[in-house]
């Protein structure tokens, strides 16, 4: 009785805590933001606030939608291999692994699409408003235009999909290292066969599911 209670104090302190995290951020954010608008309109540049502001929305908002859904899956096929794959004799809390996925979902796609709605937005606006020249290079054969407005955000986006693949893998070792607290590998010892030989055991079992996981990350963001 006294377990269930310090476990429900427990989990009320830390909803206070990440409630007042929150508002912090929040205050923060939005003490910044009108910050901005009024130096930008003071200046007579707040139209250019606005079309960076409109501008990472659109790039931030879809991403953010597709890579917490994309992550959900993923997080979610990790979890089925895992169950299957390792015995145990704990009791799988289902629930919080399921707080756990959304959690680890929405946080990586908001920070993955803000990385590249903060890096990209400006570059974008140059690849997809390029006007050519009708001038190419004699090396590459390439529009100069090329160079002045496409290449920047080509090389941008590489960088933010390595540091996205680097998110991911991250997100895939934290996860397991929760995956094993809530279903504890029993004791790892040898299974035999009929004639003495060692055929498997859970060690063997989380290092395939570890490496699945790690070729997963790589299929979905690399």
């Amino acid at each position: 009785m006294k377990t269930e209670n310090t476990a429900k104090k427990n989990t009320k302190t830390k909803i206070i805590i990440i409630l007042v995290l929150a508002l912090l951020l929040g205050f923060f954010a939005l003490t910044t933001f009108i910050t901005d608008i009024l130096w930008f309109g003071e200046v007579g540049y707040l139209s250019v606030f606005l079309t960076r502001l409109m501008t990472e929305l659109e790039i931030a908002l879809p991403l953010f939608v597709i890579l917490t859904l994309i992550g959900l899956l993923y997080l979610k096929a990790l979890r089925t291999g895992y169950i299957k794959r390792i015995e145990s004799d704990e009791e799988i809390n289902y629930h919080k692994l399921k707080l756990a996925n959304w959690c680890l979902s929405l946080l990586s796609g908001g920070v993955v699409a803000y990385m590249m709605a903060d890096k990209l937005w400006f570059e974008g606006l140059k690849f997809f408003n390029s006007t050519p020249f009708n001038l190419t290079d004699p090396l590459f054969g390439n529009d100069i235009s090329f160079y002045l407005f496409k290449l920047d955000f080509i090389q941008a986006l590489n960088e933010q999909i390595i540091s996205m693949v680097i998110v991911y893998a991250i997100v895939t070792v934290v996860y397991y290292m929760i995956l094993l607290s809530v279903r504890t590998p029993n004791v790892i010892e040898e299974k035999t066969d009929e004639d003495g030989n060692a055929t498997y055991n859970n060690a063997d079992a989380f290092q395939d599911e570890f490496n699945k996981g790690t070729a997963q990350a790589q299929a979905f963001f690399g």
